[in-house]
């Protein structure tokens, strides 16, 4: 695995992880 695959996977998973915490978020307030 090199690095630029893998920092594209982690900017990937930081953007999913963010659409989930606001879409959390958003559902309990």
């Amino acid at each position: 695995m090199n690095l630029t695959s893998f920092s594209r996977a982690s900017a990937f998973e930081g953007q999913v992880t963010r659409q989930v915490w606001s879409s959390h978020i958003r559902s309990s307030n």
